[in-house]
């Protein structure tokens, strides 16, 4: 669905220039869910947005269903499969009461009267905030705004949705319920999902989990293999789940333990066999 191909990207201003991406290349075939994961810096909002032909590559391509974001032609059909959530909700937040601004996209897309209105019910419905369709967008809080960017894209239904750092202004009730409608968008529905985080909770269910650092992959693989990779994980800057921090410590001092596991349950039984 998704091929990024030896992509860089500078961002230029005088005098300097600053490398943000540096000969990334991926594979995310349709109905995924990747997550990609790295710290303040690494490139992975840059990313983010050369997906979604925001940006375009210095060299390199990237190829999204079988389109090149380098011709103009196709930046616009392809944004309008490639969905979008940005941190700042107020960044893409263009109508004035929820209910427009839900409205906007499938009204651009051009579907009947009814299709929109049932596209916009579902998407205020699955995020929780129905109750605000006639809420004029200035008088919501940071969080509430995000919801409505969210169900914004949601309405749109795309063939991919980019998460990027979204679910940061939202609580932990919030960020449970988004990430619900996410994974049930990926599994009933086959939209694909890439998930820009440096959270590694959001990133532990993924299918398959992408590691960033200085503007390169340098870590790829599913959760198991990418969280257990203790070492890699920390020179990219990144921390690992307690239970695989646990293991791999006492690893160190030269304890006999089995393979690093992130499964709690798993990691239990092995200090369980110790004790």
């Amino acid at each position: 669905m998704i091929e990024v191909k030896n992509a860089h990207y500078s961002y230029k201003t005088q005098p300097e220039t600053t490398k943000a991406v540096s000969g990334i290349s991926l594979s995310i075939a349709k109905g995924r869910y990747i997550a990609i994961l790295g710290r303040n810096g690494s490139g992975k909002s840059t990313l983010a947005r050369m997906l979604n032909a925001l940006i375009i590559p210095d060299s390199g391509d990237i190829i999204v269903l079988g389109m090149n974001t380098k011709e103009k032609e196709n930046q616009l059909p392809i944004r309008k499969k490639v969905g979008m959530i940005f941190q700042d909700p107020d960044n893409q937040i263009v109508g004035t009461r929820v209910l427009e601004d839900v409205a906007f996209g499938p009204e651009n897309l051009g579907y009947e009267r009814q299709k929109i209105i049932q596209r916009v019910d579902d998407a205020l419905h699955q995020i929780g905030i129905y109750d605000l369709r006639e809420r004029a967008v200035h008088t919501l809080s940071g969080g509430q705004k995000q919801r409505v960017a969210i169900a914004g894209v949601l309405a749109m239904r795309p063939a991919c949705i980019i998460l990027d750092e979204s679910t940061s202004m939202l609580d932990p009730k919030g960020q449970a319920e988004l990430l619900s409608v996410v994974d049930k968008l990926n599994k009933e529905e086959g939209i694909s999902i890439i998930n820009i985080t440096h959270n590694m909770d959001e990133a532990r269910f993924a299918d398959e989990v992408y590691v960033l650092h200085q503007g390169t992959v340098t870590l790829k693989g599913s959760p198991e293999e990418v969280f257990t990779d203790v070492d890699n994980m920390l020179k990219a800057g990144l921390d690992v789940p307690q239970a695989t921090k646990l293991l791999y410590e006492l690893k160190k001092e030269k304890i006999n333990i089995e393979d690093l596991t992130i499964d709690r349950n798993r990691a239990s039984d092995i200090i369980g066999r110790l004790l």
